[in-house]
């Protein structure tokens, strides 16, 4: 630790700077990756959960985890498959249903690869110094926040009586 810095104000500063600048930046990295690979924000937030849940989804899943309409959701999915991202396929289990699956080897996984080998090449630049048990403690650090931050997103929209539209 810091001389003179108790754990409470880093704990704080830590709190401070994931809500403030890390955050917004996240966001803006996101928008310039999905506008680097030609989609809007809202696509490319999709195409990244699909890819997060094996590459396929029903389309109401797919939906609800940006809480988005349903006019909405077919909107995106319309678009994507338009730009040949993802295609609709029968759901097997019920015939009256679709999944959405990604289109494998696209263009936007090559235009992808290539911005996220960028970001990986300076964050080893960040990392190459940290001990590994620094590494372990950041790595844990994420992985709990981000729970947390997903517990705390339903619960503000379970405060305000949002359903899902």
């Amino acid at each position: 630790m810091q001389a003179g810095v108790t754990k409470a104000q880093l704990e704080k500063s830590l709190c401070e700077a994931l809500a403030g600048s890390f955050s917004a930046t996240v966001v803006e990295f996101n928008s310039a990756v999905a506008s680097k690979v030609g989609l809007h924000d809202t696509d490319f937030k999709l195409i990244s959960t699909l890819a997060a849940f094996g590459g396929e989804m029903n389309p109401k899943a797919l939906g609800a985890q940006h809480h988005m309409s349903t006019a909405a959701t077919t909107l995106a999915v319309d678009r994507l498959e338009a730009a040949r991202l993802v295609k609709r396929l029968p759901d097997e289990s019920d015939g009256r249903k679709v999944i959405i699956k990604l289109v494998a080897e696209s263009a936007f996984e090559r235009d992808l690869g290539e911005s996220m080998a960028s970001l990986a090449t300076w964050m080893m630049e960040v990392t190459r110094g940290f001990t590994v048990d620094e590494l372990k403690a950041a790595l844990r650090f994420l992985k709990e926040s981000g729970a947390v931050l997903g517990r705390v997103t339903q619960q503000l929209r379970h405060s305000a009586g949002d359903t899902g539209r």
